[in-house]
């Protein structure tokens, strides 16, 4: 599907931001930490240092993920980890009654989580949008905020009626619903960049861009040198 108004790219990204990897990994921890302590009978303070174990893996992957968006484009990037993501969380709802298992299976939800960041969204939004970016940015990122309202709520009913590990098999099923058609439908890959659309229009007109740049260069230091001298004293 391809869409023309990049307006329905702000659409996909807000949709996808709603099983972004704050709201699904971070925001319903609070609801699940509960039932797995007194299953386990493991002290909050244990379970607690799962979330901050896949946090910190998130923040170590992000980077990498932003240099291999840049390489490869967004979509065969977000794709695969948007999957990867959802069957990590998923994969949550078989751990036994082992403390470093399930801190493991979190530090892996967190590195395939970098893939389901803003940053994914933000890269596709900024390339198609000049003038009302700023706009079309703070309505995608409004997609954070509902998944904070609500992706817990979600969490909380499945828990109450079918348990927590049935939690994290929906959690997993939602984030892939959600997220997977978000990317693949309505997100776009980033045009050419601005330095290589000026070289382009340099070339049509008879210059190479080095030339070009070396001939801005030359104006600009005469500039420079006829600003800098004194103007004679009239007699």
């Amino acid at each position: 599907m391809r869409t023309k108004s990049p307006w329905w790219i702000v659409f996909g990204s807000a949709l996808g931001l709603i099983v972004g990897n704050g709201p699904i990994m971070q925001f319903t921890f609070g609801v699940l930490l509960k039932p797995i302590s007194e299953e386990f009978r493991w002290d909050r303070a244990t379970v607690s240092s799962a979330i901050v174990i896949g946090l910190c893996m998130t923040g170590v992957m992000t980077p990498v993920v932003g240099a291999a968006v840049d390489r490869w484009g967004v979509r065969p990037i977000a794709l695969p980890s948007i999957i990867l993501f959802s069957l990590a969380v998923a994969s949550v709802s078989l751990v036994p009654d082992s403390v470093p298992l399930f801190i493991a299976l979190y530090a892996v939800m967190g590195i395939f989580a970098a893939g389901q960041t803003p940053l994914i969204y933000a890269k596709s939004i900024s390339a198609n949008f000049d003038a009302r970016r700023g706009l079309a940015l703070g309505i995608a990122m409004a997609g954070v905020g509902l998944g904070a309202a609500l992706v817990p709520q979600f969490a909380q009913a499945i828990t109450t009626n079918f348990g927590w590990r049935t939690a994290y098999v929906g959690l997993g099923l939602l984030t892939f619903a959600l997220a997977f058609p978000a990317v693949a439908l309505f997100l776009r890959e980033p045009g050419p960049t601005t330095a290589s659309a000026i070289s382009h229009a340099v070339e049509l007109v008879g210059l190479t861009g080095r030339e070009a740049i070396q001939t801005w260069g030359s104006g600009f230091s005469l500039l420079l040198s006829l600003s800098s001298r004194q103007p004679r004293t009239a007699r």
